[in-house]
């Protein structure tokens, strides 16, 4: 099935030729172009966490204390069950 698209140029004239190639590479370049702009206006809005080794700066003095040294495990089990052992002699 051939389908005819007639565009109608800047001067008014019908035309038949259009070149979808270009256009498409155009519509991409644009596309791309404004997804870069967006991702790195977004980017500069993160500029508040920077990395930091220790939790200090993170807590107040004296609001946090440890006083047990002991782990709770809730739910846990455990099942032990034998090796078996190989009868045949490699050897």
């Amino acid at each position: 099935m051939n389908t005819i698209i007639t565009i109608v140029s800047l001067t008014g004239a019908p035309t038949t030729d259009f070149d979808w190639v270009k256009a498409i590479i155009i519509a991409l370049a644009i596309g791309l172009l404004a997804a870069f702009i967006t991702a790195l206006s977004l980017k500069g809005q993160l500029t508040s966490v920077y990395k930091n080794d220790s939790a200090a700066d993170y807590t107040k003095s004296g609001s946090f204390k440890v006083e047990t040294k002991r782990d709770t495990f809730l739910y846990s089990k455990t099942e032990k069950e034998a090796k078996p052992q190989s009868n045949s002699n490699n050897g």
